[in-house]
């Protein structure tokens, strides 16, 4: 069983089309201390769910496959306003792109739990889009 590592972070959002998924990233950042985490079924629904938010996540895990203008959007102003990104599937290019760590399916918890930490320590460079 991995322990709360983090009690600083509140904020987090997982970017899912799948329910399953989302619930398992959202349990791992739970784990390590977020203490809200949010989850949208798409970058379209998440950038509009942002749009005016006051306050934005520390750490979004995101499951993108492919172009998306939105995501592109929403990535771009997480990372401007000091978000860390997990590109979880998808394309290690596109995670350089988006300036996101990179993970790759199939993972243990740990693994999840141990990248998430990583990200948040600043361990794991997005610039670099090394797989966790």
């Amino acid at each position: 069983m991995t322990v709360r590592t983090h009690n600083d972070h509140s904020f987090a959002v997982v970017i899912t089309p799948n329910f399953v998924e989302a619930e398992d990233i959202a349990d791992a950042l739970r784990r390590v201390g977020f203490d809200n985490v949010t989850h949208f079924r798409s970058a379209a629904d998440a950038r509009d769910g942002l749009a005016e938010a006051a306050v934005l996540p520390e750490c979004a895990l995101l499951s993108l496959h492919g172009a998306d203008v939105a995501a592109d959007d929403l990535c771009g102003r997480l990372h401007r306003a000091g978000c860390r990104l997990v590109l979880i599937n998808g394309d290690p290019a596109r995670a350089k792109e988006i300036d996101a760590a990179f993970l790759l399916r199939p993972y243990s918890d740990t693994e999840l739990d141990g990248c998430i930490v990583d990200v948040m320590r600043g361990r794991l460079s997005a610039s670099g889009a090394q797989q966790a």
